[in-house]
């Protein structure tokens, strides 16, 4: 899936896109405790791999926008 976020709107589309700013890569399992708010991901999930990212910090924002 493919979220697009901007100031003022958040899209959601099927499939990857070229030349996203942030990717998150984890199980559905975990993305859904990420969404519910029963996980709050730390560094040491990038470390041990339950969570991939090629921008840590982007990711951090992603969280914020979202209340996560």
């Amino acid at each position: 899936w493919t979220v697009t976020l901007t100031p003022s709107s958040c899209e959601l589309t099927p499939g990857k896109t070229e030349g996203a700013d942030c990717v998150l890569k984890t199980s559905r399992e975990l993305f859904t405790r990420l969404v519910d708010g029963s996980f709050k991901p730390g560094a040491m999930d990038i470390v041990t791999g339950k969570l991939k990212t090629n921008d840590p910090q982007l990711l951090v924002r992603l969280q914020q926008a979202f209340g996560l």
